[in-house]
């Protein structure tokens, strides 16, 4: 398993598989079938109303909300998968989990690359917090107290997006933010020479150009206009270095951000409690931390 990938990848399919490094977006569409969450979706929340296939701007979402509820905050979640595979359904028990804490959960299918390349994942998210604020209370949903959060890619997509939705007149308001194990700034990654299948696929041929746009690499964003702030990641994980950088650029920018270091945990860890005790604990903290802001 040369692949780092592998080792996170075998702890959620529940089995030793080893993940190839992609050489062409030919191999990225063969592996955007592969390796997927579905199996994880058991035992799914019961006093949780689960509705599929909702129309929401220009995509699609999974809805998730606690059963007669009113008034509650609503969380714009952003599936992962490297912007070209991936799915609300492979997201859909953690977002039930996330929602049966008291909150409505908007579980984005946005576009996927190499169809759709940037912006069109981001501008879904944009549109879909359009969206929620217009229709979200038929749902239980409060339109004035949104989050965006998003795992892997789209911790990348809600943080790009709470850029955008902060720092421009005419959007709605973004009262915190929830980024788990994401990528906040490609900078890093393109110092390394040779090709890049995912980030090609995503940014295009010239993606080298495109990393110091605060779009694609949030990090460079005005931090100073974004909400209270979330980061998590697993001390195991190859993305903390980028989740420090965050927490630290955030922090330099006067933001209020908290940042929470999981011991044992890999990627995409809040997925799969059964495997990493830490996980169920930092989900429960989640979710506070959001209902408090």
């Amino acid at each position: 398993m040369n692949n780092p990938m592998s080792v996170w990848v075998s702890q959620v399919m529940g089995h030793p598989v080893d993940v190839p490094f992609p050489t062409s977006t030919e191999d990225l569409l063969h592996d955007r079938g592969r390796n997927r969450f579905l199996h994880l979706n058991v035992d799914l929340p019961e006093s949780v109303d689960l509705h599929v296939g909702v129309q929401v701007g220009g995509a699609t979402a999974e809805i998730y909300a606690p059963r007669g509820a009113t008034g509650l905050p609503v969380v714009l979640f952003n599936h992962g998968g490297a912007w070209f595979k991936g799915s609300a359904e492979d997201e859909r028990k953690l977002g039930m989990q996330i929602a049966e804490k008291g909150l409505v959960v908007v579980n984005l299918d946005y576009a996927l690359a190499p169809e759709h390349p940037f912006p069109a994942g981001l501008d879904d998210v944009v549109q879909a917090a359009h969206w929620i604020a217009a229709n979200v209370a038929r749902y239980g949903g409060e339109p004035g107290r949104l989050a965006l959060a998003g795992a892997s890619a789209g911790a990348n997509l809600a943080a790009a997006a709470a850029g955008v939705l902060c720092s421009e007149p005419g959007h709605p308001q973004v009262s915190a933010l929830v980024l788990l194990y994401g990528i906040y700034d490609l900078g890093p990654i393109a110092a390394f020479p040779g090709p890049n299948p995912v980030f090609e696929a995503y940014l295009g041929d010239d993606w080298r150009d495109k990393v110091a746009d605060p779009r694609v690499s949030p990090l460079q964003a005005a931090l100073k206009d974004f909400p209270p702030t979330y980061l998590s990641c697993g001390a195991q994980d190859q993305a903390l270095g980028l989740t420090l950088a965050m927490t630290g650029a955030l922090a330099s920018a006067g933001a209020e951000v908290t940042a929470s270091v999981v011991a044992g945990a890999d990627h995409v860890f809040l997925n799969i409690p059964g495997v990493i005790p830490g996980a169920a604990p930092e989900l429960d903290r989640i979710t506070a931390w959001l209902l408090a802001h």
